[in-house]
């Protein structure tokens, strides 16, 4: 799966990076979008596992994995930032928007994880991941002019969506449609990334010509020729989400069937077709602890 996906990706970016022309530089469309439909694509087909125990979480496993989300929060601003440009002032509003929207996204994510919960308190599946969408969200408009009430807004809805994500819709699609989403992916990395394209495509329609934008947006850095008013590279930037989303859940559904005929594993969740795991026993509270852990997945955080 992943040989084929890097491949894939490659293509897809090839073709709204460098025929389409997108601006995103953090990868809310080409890198968190077409890797979450591609991978839901692949869940779907695969279906439903036949042994479903060991696809939730616990309370140990979700404390390691805030240590993920932690350094992810942390470094989310350099990454969105590294394909900047130095010069100027790019790479500088990159890190500026991106720590605002992760700020939105964590109080947000806070205030929505114990108002939709049925006993008022703090999920820690909502706290590891939600936190992060403003990340996500920000990628594509990362280095645009956009005043600091724009990503504050930004990273407020990306925090809302995912938690309502959580809540709402993945049990819906398990449940009506048998996509089975083990880490969230589409809170996570899906609806932000389409929500961080579209906001690429507002933040570029919406601009006026204050000489801050002509170099970013009349003119591709590299590619003089190619100059677009920017209504029309607005329109760019959704053409590249609706690609990206297309190519990922068809190529995820052709990779899905080939995984599907190879039979990768006989026990969906558990390590131990390819790992020594200690056997659990209730009597071993560390053994059975160690089991647990990599049995339940520690999420993708880490």
């Amino acid at each position: 799966m992943a040989f084929f996906e890097l491949i894939m990706y490659s293509i897809n970016f090839e073709i709204v990076v460098h025929l389409v022309y997108i601006f995103d530089a953090g990868g809310s469309i080409s890198i968190h979008t077409f890797g979450a439909y591609f991978g839901l694509a692949v869940s779907t087909v695969l279906g439903k596992p036949k042994n479903d125990d060991y696809n939730k979480s616990m309370y140990h496993s979700d404390m390691f994995s805030m240590i993920g989300t932690l350094f992810l929060w942390i470094w989310w601003p350099s990454f969105n930032a590294v394909l900047t440009r130095s010069n100027g002032y790019d790479m500088d509003r990159a890190i500026i928007n991106t720590v605002l929207s992760l700020s939105a996204s964590v109080v947000s994510s806070f205030a929505f994880s114990k108002l939709l919960d049925m006993h008022n308190k703090f999920d820690m599946v909502h706290v590891q991941n939600a936190t992060l969408a403003g990340g996500v969200a920000m990628g594509s408009a990362a280095d645009f002019y956009l005043t600091p009430l724009g990503p504050l807004i930004i990273g407020s809805i990306a925090g809302i969506v995912s938690v309502m994500g959580f809540v709402y819709l993945q049990p819906f699609l398990q449940k009506k449609f048998g996509i089975w989403d083990t880490c969230g992916i589409n809170n996570l990395h899906g609806m932000p990334g389409i929500i961080g394209g579209l906001v690429s495509a507002i933040a570029i329609a919406g601009a006026d010509h204050h000489p801050i934008y002509y170099d970013n947006f009349f003119t591709i850095e590299g590619h003089h020729e190619h100059s677009y008013s920017l209504q029309q590279q607005a329109g760019h930037q959704v053409a590249g989400v609706a690609i990206t989303f297309g190519l990922a859940i068809s190529w995820g559904i052709i990779i899905g069937f080939i995984l599907k005929l190879m039979k990768p594993s006989k026990h969906p969740y558990d390590d131990v077709d390819n790992f020594k795991v200690p056997e659990a026993d209730p009597t071993q509270p560390n053994k059975d602890f160690f089991r647990g852990t990599i049995r339940s997945g520690i999420h993708e955080d880490v």
